[in-house]
């Protein structure tokens, strides 16, 4: 993010989609199932001063990253993000970042206040910091209303200094972090608080940028990521799970297209996605595959579910409640929620989860 005086872009710090839990890959094992180790297979990078984000947003079934905008978002606001799409694509030499128009938008860029992005932000900002941007593999690409839309004209430095937040958010978008090392102190991924050198040994002044324009090393870390046929992290791991939920399932004595068709059925009946569905059996049955029972449906609230439900601890409960008030589910499909978070991001811990879901505000 931009920070008013130090103008600075930050991603948002999320999770993104890990490997099956490796005591639920044993447990599985144990009873004879051979699951596949998820893998995210990183990019390989041009050069030694990228680093790259767990994930980034995946993109359109063309290949092409489309982006789109809030309500709130001013036709100069818009102009800018357009002029740093464009940086990006002449740098990747192709137009990866294109204008939603008719297509549905990967990015969604919109403006918000100071006080929201500080939240957004995922670090704990002192109160003479004022972020201006911020940018995550999930898709978001969130500008200050105060900076970008202050109903004053920028002057040309303030300006730059704009558009360097927004081709940097966009980097993070595109799955790149902060540097550890530099090859200019115009690479658009520093993090000016931070104290860098070039190779010949010059320092860095740790004060933002004005350039717009991606490095080279940058550009092809993110070309790699977009390259025919590559997937990200979160669709190979959701694959994944998807592939080790139908050998859990299959365990029973189904065939590959009876457990696949059990799974969907799952996910489309309590409305949730393939790989929610694959986390829920992971979490919940891998210990007993094979076992006679049927398998506990997500979002059954009889039953064995019930019985399960008891079990919870405070904290799940409370989880449980404030996410049926946050986004109006019912119990079940809350607790469902909680227990995909619980097998995808906390090693299967439903206490973890929801100690994450009580913090949000």
């Amino acid at each position: 993010m931009h920070i008013l005086g130090k103008v600075q872009g930050r991603h948002v710090k999320r999770k993104s989609v890990l490997a099956v839990a490796a005591g639920l890959a044993a447990a599985a094992a144990a009873g004879g199932l051979q699951l596949t180790a998820a893998t995210s297979s990183p990019a390989a990078t041009a050069g030694y001063t990228v680093r790259e984000l767990r994930d980034w947003v995946a993109p359109d079934a063309d290949g092409s990253v489309y982006y789109g905008f809030a309500s709130n978002v001013s036709s100069e606001t818009k102009a800018m993000v357009e002029e740093a799409a464009k940086a990006w694509n002449e740098r990747l030499g192709k137009n990866l970042l294109r204008p939603a128009k008719t297509k549905k938008p990967q990015v969604n860029v919109s403006v918000e206040s100071f006080e929201v992005l500080i939240k957004e932000s995922g670090y704990e900002v002192n109160s003479a910091a004022r972020p201006i941007g911020v940018g995550g593999p999930d898709g978001g690409l969130m500008l200050s209303r105060e900076m970008f839309q202050s109903g004053n004209e920028p002057d040309e430095y303030t300006r730059k200094r704009l558009m360097h937040t927004v081709v940097h958010e966009f980097g993070h978008v595109l799955g790149l972090d902060h540097p550890n090392v530099i090859s200019s102190c115009d690479d658009i991924m520093r993090w000016p608080e931070a104290t860098y050198q070039t190779p010949d040994g010059k320092p860095c002044e740790n004060s933002p940028g004005t350039n717009s324009r991606p490095s080279a090393d940058e550009a092809a870390a993110v070309k790699a990521h977009y390259e025919p046929g590559a997937k990200t992290p979160s669709q190979t791991s959701n694959e994944t799970m998807v592939k080790n939920a139908t050998e859990i399932l299959k365990k029973g004595g189904k065939s590959e297209a009876e457990a696949r068709a059990e799974l969907a059925g799952y996910a489309k009946e309590f409305k949730i996605s393939m790989e929610e569905a694959a986390a829920w059996v992971l979490a919940n049955l891998a210990k007993t595959a094979g076992s006679t029972p049927a398998p506990i449906v997500p979002g059954v609230e009889t039953g064995d579910d019930t019985k399960a439900e008891t079990q919870d601890s405070e904290i799940v409960q409370k989880a449980i409640k404030k996410l049926m008030d946050l986004t109006g589910n019912t119990r079940a499909q809350a607790r469902a929620q909680i227990v995909a978070d619980a097998a995808q991001y906390y090693n299967g811990s439903m206490d973890v989860a929801a100690q994450q879901i009580m913090s949000l505000r």
